[in-house]
């Protein structure tokens, strides 16, 4: 139809008979499983095809760059019958890999079939994971997808937008969760400080052996314990560090510097 450049104003009736034909050719093609043995194993074929090309897009393989024609389903029967093609803003070949997408993985952040305005038309739909947030925008990036299993599980990453700071939207229980801000990159200082993650933040508390100083805004070493250390000096210890746990001295100078430590602790916000 598009080659022919019908329309339906001038070519209603054409159109309406090729789509007819359409739909009985597809449904004979779907009880026709030559060349395999039934149509069970042309079925397990076609899904084990789509699980590679899917995984072959999301890995960015350069021959599916581009499909150098349009992709919006061109070779299907209509799905309605108020246009002569299946449009979809979605299928974009001037977007890199966007056809491949569109062609061979499903969108997780919209189910709907046919988009014909921008995305905000899928944001409340029940195919959107983000739709019961304040920001129901919903975004998908190729790099986090990556693994077959998922692929095959129908398993996927998607970004949506927490409102509350300090979260950050976890795909397996499908909610914004507290993000831990003291993995990698630790926020503090790893010499001195210890980093404590709580809901929607973090604190930085001075380590053992270090007390929270207001005059230099940080933590240094507990002037206390220094001075008991070199007062007991050779007796038992090594750099400041008890040799035998168990010794006498090593639990009095233990229990001093706990004492100290926990009337000098800090929590830095």
């Amino acid at each position: 139809m598009r080659k022919n450049n019908l329309t339906l104003i001038d070519n209603a009736e054409e159109i309406r008979n090729i789509d007819q034909e359409c739909h009985r050719l597809k449904d004979l093609d779907e009880n026709k499983c030559d060349p395999f043995e039934d149509c069970v194993e042309r079925f397990q074929w076609s899904i084990t095809a789509s699980y590679y090309m899917c995984w072959f897009t999301l890995k960015e393989q350069p021959e599916l760059m581009h499909f150098g024609e349009s992709c919006d389903n061109f070779a299907n029967c209509l799905q309605n019958g108020d246009s002569t093609t299946n449009y979809d803003i979605r299928a974009d070949d001037s977007i890199p890999f966007q056809c491949a997408m569109y062609s061979f993985c499903p969108d997780p952040c919209c189910s709907s079939k046919r988009l014909l305005l921008a995305n905000d038309s899928c944001q409340f739909t029940d195919g959107n994971p983000c739709r019961s947030l304040n920001n129901p925008k919903c975004s998908f990036n190729k790099t986090l997808n990556r693994s077959f299993i998922s692929v095959v599980y129908n398993e996927w990453n998607v970004s949506c937008v927490c409102q509350t700071d300090g979260y950050r939207w976890n795909s397996r229980y499908g909610q914004c969760v507290d993000h831990n801000e003291c993995r990698h990159p630790n926020p503090c200082d790893t010499l001195t400080e210890d980093c404590i993650n709580v809901n929607g933040k973090f604190h930085c508390s001075c380590k053992l052996k270090y007390k929270w100083s207001s005059k230099e805004e940080k933590c240094v070493e507990n002037d206390v314990l220094v001075r008991a250390m070199k007062r007991f000096s050779g007796a038992d210890l090594d750099g400041g560090h008890c040799t035998r746990p168990n010794n006498l001295l090593c639990l009095i100078l233990g229990g001093v510097f706990l004492m100290e430590y926990l009337t000098n602790k800090l929590w830095l916000f």
